[in-house]
């Protein structure tokens, strides 16, 4: 008998011990944990407060992301999904079962916008634990990394919350690399991050990890991009998004040229860190380049050789001045690899052949080429045009080399300027929306100085085509409404304010987009108008045509700057600068350096070189004066021997004496200095050593 009863006891204490997860674990329904200020206040009245009460809590069956520093959970509804609004709620204790309790508040698209927070209440018979709720409409990552995060790649794990109601996984774990990624962007309190997933293969090396994250193409290289420095958070993924989903992959090969962003919020160990976008890097398996093929290679223009390099020379060890080589694994290349080949045959080929443009056609893929330069200008890209991009060379089904334009770090765009004077080095809504800035950088403006009308008249007409169809003011605009709801709609900029207070933020966050759907909408106007002038004036010469980027260009004073002689023997640029102002050329004598024209006096004055930094013509009608300027482009890397031309104390001008410019002409418009580009040809600076380290670079295409 004792035996028995023995067993028995030893059963039901079995049976028990297997049923306290259950009970303690037991789901209950939101709305039957909703209670009152007044409920709230009886429970905690008759317990005690236990702040480590709970250890998980799961909606749905999704657990949700604690902050400890805030005593916030937060929780990623599904949006579209009804029952995501009123989950099945499950708290997971050492304590036995405890409640979950609602403190007067339901979950509604309302106060997820707003913000607001829920109070929520956990309880058992004995004790109390109070925290917060926080809702977002957006995906969740949490990082747990112990080192910190610098320059090089520490050690990492990553757990992504996909809360799409398409996702066929919601839950998304991966180890990995972690590191600060950026230039100026990194010094930023919050900066960008680039995640490198890895698995542990057999004998415990780490293997690349390629998945797809949040529905975009498979990768093992991703970013974390902040936009600390854009107040409305969306320029980036707005336009890596569009060039994407509408061009990125039009060309000779069908393979997509750009990287994809979705925003989500970001957790590192347990503590919120606020609105993201999460993008991946372009390698060469994404763009189909064979790592063994020394006739490919995927490159990135990195620096801006107008006017930087000899700064090149002190940091880049590479073949092209300006381009780094980017390998499969994401990182530049050392000294001189073998690919480089295939860029410098390539750049040689099309150097040799300039001037024929039947020549250069043949190796442009002219459709890649012309929407990257629509489609820069358009977004005002300026920061994306003689850098920030990538270059895949690739041989085509005929064996031609064909190089492929690939945007990249485009926050500089719709408006917003890199200015060293600003918050955060970046001036908001800078660029009026009548500003160009054509993509002038390339061997297609090559094609177009030659005077190939016909490829100009297909470049206006595939950009009224796009105009018509997936640049449509209603399409970009649906791009912006969900952009939109992403931003706003999920507290996420609200969040991103209390987060990082120094960032660049609207006025009136409850404005939400609509500053920048109206100056994005009038940009498209503007920029419609630029073709209209440009396509009354494709039948003159190159420098004419381009003139046609400036809106005010026939109502503008004029400074033009002589610093090649050879020009007053050009007949190009000679029918250039009397199409400007009525400049007797007699005037123009051997002392003349600069030609100033004042539109409302009809005068045009013809001054010698006025002198170095500091020096200035004091004249009746006009000053002409020769100083620094705190945001030019080429102080950025120099700072001897540049120097900024002012008429009237207006900036006209940036110079240099390392770039090789003929003539400089800037137009002055009610305050505001354009320079025109006046190069007749284009070439890039290959370095000599390529010769001597690897000579068969040089041999035929």
């Amino acid at each position: 008998m004792n035996k028995k009863i023995s067993l028995l006891i030893i059963i039901s204490a079995l049976i028990f011990l297997t049923l306290i997860p259950l009970l303690a674990g037991k789901s209950t329904s939101y709305s039957g944990a909703l209670i009152s200020g007044e409920e709230a206040e009886a429970l905690i009245s008759s317990r005690s407060l236990k702040q480590d009460l709970v250890f998980s809590v799961s909606f749905n069956g999704r657990n949700l992301v604690y902050d400890e520093t805030s005593g916030t959970y937060y929780y990623s509804v599904t949006p579209g999904d009804d029952s995501s609004f009123t989950p099945d709620i499950r708290v997971e204790s050492d304590h036995g079962l405890v409640s979950a309790a609602f403190v007067g508040s339901e979950i509604t698209e309302d106060s997820i916008r707003s913000n607001t927070g829920i109070p929520l209440l956990f309880y058992n018979r004995d004790y109390y634990m109070e925290a917060e709720l926080k809702c977002t409409t957006l995906p969740i990552m949490s990082i747990d990394c112990s080192g910190e995060i610098g320059d090089e790649y520490t050690d990492m794990t990553m757990e992504l919350e996909d809360n799409r109601k398409e996702a066929l996984k919601n839950l998304v774990k991966s180890d990995g690399l972690i590191r600060k990624r950026g230039g100026i962007t990194a010094e930023f309190p919050k900066f960008p991050l680039r995640l490198k997933l890895v698995y542990h293969s057999p004998g415990e090396s780490k293997r690349n990890y390629r998945t797809s994250l949040l529905g975009m193409e498979e990768n093992s290289s991703w970013i974390l991009y902040p936009a600390y420095n854009d107040e409305d958070k969306v320029r980036n993924v707005f336009s890596q998004n569009l060039w994407y989903d509408t061009v990125g992959s039009m060309n000779c090969f069908g393979i997509s040229t750009g990287p994809e962003y979705r925003y989500l919020e970001v957790f590192m160990n347990g503590s919120y860190q606020g609105l993201y976008a999460l993008g991946y890097t372009i390698d060469e398996t994404g763009m189909g380049i064979d790592p063994r093929d020394d006739d490919q290679g995927l490159f990135k223009k990195v620096l801006d050789t107008r006017y930087d390099l000899l700064e090149m020379r002190e940091r880049n060890e590479d073949a092209v001045r300006g381009y780094r080589l980017i390998t499969d694994e994401d990182d530049p290349e050392e000294g001189i690899s073998d690919k480089w080949g295939a860029l410098v045959r390539y750049f040689l080929y099309l150097d040799e052949n300039s001037g024929d443009s039947e020549k250069l056609l043949d190796a442009i893929d002219i459709d890649n080429a012309m929407y990257y330069a629509l489609f820069v200008d358009m977004v005002q890209g300026d920061d994306s045009i003689y850098k920030n991009f990538y270059l895949a060379v690739k041989k085509d089904s005929l064996g031609r080399t064909k190089t492929l334009y690939c945007p990249w770090d485009l926050d500089a765009t719709w408006g917003n300027e890199f200015k060293e004077t600003s918050l955060n080095r970046f001036a908001q809504y800078s660029h009026p929306a009548d500003y160009n800035f054509f993509m002038e950088d390339t061997y297609l403006e090559q094609v177009l100085v030659n005077a190939d009308t016909d490829t100009l008249d297909r470049f206006i007409a595939t950009y009224r085509e796009l105009r018509d169809d997936q640049w449509s003011d209603e399409n970009i605009t649906s791009y912006l409404d969900s952009y939109e709801k992403e931003i706003f709609g999920s507290g996420a900029y609200l969040r991103e304010m209390e987060r990082w207070p120094e960032a660049n933020y609207m006025e009136d966050p409850q404005m939400g987009l609509i500053r920048f759907k109206k100056y994005v909408l009038e940009r498209l106007s503007e920029y419609d108008a630029y073709f209209d002038r440009l396509e009354s004036v494709k039948g003159e010469g190159t420098l004419i045509r381009r003139c046609a980027s400036l809106k005010h260009f026939d109502e503008s004073d004029y400074v033009m700057d002589i610093k090649d002689r050879s020009i007053l023997q050009d007949e190009e640029y000679i029918t250039f600068m009397e199409s400007i102002c009525p400049i007797d050329f007699s005037r123009v004598t051997e002392d003349v350096r600069y030609i100033v024209y004042l539109r409302d006096k009809d005068m045009v004055y013809y001054l010698p070189d006025i002198g170095t930094v500091g020096d200035m013509y004091d004249g009746e009608d006009f000053t002409l004066s020769i100083d620094l300027y705190e945001d030019a482009d080429y102080f950025l890397f120099y700072d001897e021997g540049n120097y900024t031309v002012f008429l009237n104390g207006i900036p006209c001008y940036d110079s240099s004496p390392i770039v090789n410019e003929k003539l400089i002409l800037s137009a002055v418009y009610q305050g505001v200095g354009s320079k025109v580009n006046t190069a007749l040809d284009y070439h890039l600076e290959i370095d000599a050593s390529v010769g001597e380290v690897a000579p068969e670079f040089l041999g035929n295409r």
